[in-house]
């Protein structure tokens, strides 16, 4: 029989329960580091202990090539600039993936987890997931409230925020 290597994903930090079934229902996965969930580990960069991926501390701090929304190709052009010029120090920025993405959300008080990267806006981010049956469309996280992940056009203008580190599969 063949093993697949997996990861324990954490808990999404929701304990009120909305609906039956729901993640306050269940509260199902690892139990996470939420106090100091997030570290600097060098001057504008941020490790998250729960998933090992890093994040710049200021999305739109110096240095980053937008700052406003930018159509999906526009995100992947401008995370190929930061990494041309070794954005904070590396050179393998990418836009995390629809997973990753959710990871950095709140589920009980919305939004994303305080203390973790100080991103531009609440809004609308870019994933690099594109959907499955349309190749024209790319999922994105709504940080605004609602905290889940929809898909729309690739030229529609969202926010990007990059990541670094281990992939963890959507």
């Amino acid at each position: 029989m063949k093993r697949f290597p997996y990861i324990w994903l954490p808990r999404t930090g929701q304990t009120t329960l909305r609906t039956a079934g729901d993640d306050g229902d269940y509260e199902a996965g690892k139990p996470g580091v939420i106090a100091n969930r997030f570290i600097t580990v060098k001057t504008g960069v941020m490790l998250d202990r729960d998933t090992g991926l890093m994040w710049p501390s200021d999305i739109g701090g110096e240095g980053a090539p937008w700052n406003g929304t930018r159509s999906w190709t526009d995100g992947l052009s401008d995370i190929a600039t930061l990494n041309g010029s070794s954005y904070k120090g590396y050179a393998d920025w990418r836009m995390p993936n629809r997973l990753e993405g959710m990871l950095l959300m709140d589920h009980e008080n919305g939004g994303f987890y305080s203390g973790g990267p100080a991103v531009v806006a609440s809004g609308l981010y870019w994933t690099s997931t594109t959907r499955p049956n349309d190749t024209t469309r790319a999922y994105y996280i709504d940080n605004d409230g609602r905290l889940t992940t929809y898909d729309s056009a690739k030229t529609d203008l969202r926010y990007v925020i990059p990541c670094r580190g281990g992939r963890i599969n959507d």
